[in-house]
């Protein structure tokens, strides 16, 4: 997990080494146990549906490896982006908002930044 004390990746520290956060297998327990309707059949990921939006939680390797690190992948309606900070928060972990300008550590202040940030670059990126 990402120090407290760190709010962009230029805060976290050189040489800081990510610890072990649990086992997909544990990782899985506890979102579904957080949130029931997550979707883990597919072997290769897991998925969270809501009405105007996903979010997608790959899994990258055996179930039963200790894991550093854990993807999440918002997409659709702002809700997403409240929900993903929600199952952070409650697992107990930090993350790199990848959609930030900055490298925000996620959830931020502005929850949404990150996602408004992609979908402009996204927006420019397509001409729309």
């Amino acid at each position: 997990d990402i120090p407290a004390e760190c709010e962009t990746t230029d805060d976290i520290p050189e040489g800081w080494d990510t610890p072990m956060i649990g086992t997909y297998a544990e990782l899985i327990a506890k979102i579904k146990a957080i949130i029931p309707h997550a979707d883990f059949s597919n072997p290769k990921r897991g998925v969270i549906e809501g009405v105007e939006w996903s979010i997608e939680i790959p899994i990258a390797g055996p179930l039963d490896e200790q894991q550093t690190m854990l993807g999440i992948n918002i997409r659709g309606a702002d809700e997403a982006a409240f929900v993903a900070a929600d199952l952070v928060t409650r697992l107990g972990l930090r993350a790199i908002d990848t959609g930030s300008e900055d490298g925000t550590i996620f959830p931020a202040e502005d929850v949404l930044e990150g996602l408004q940030h992609w979908r402009s670059v996204r927006d420019r990126a397509l001409g729309t």
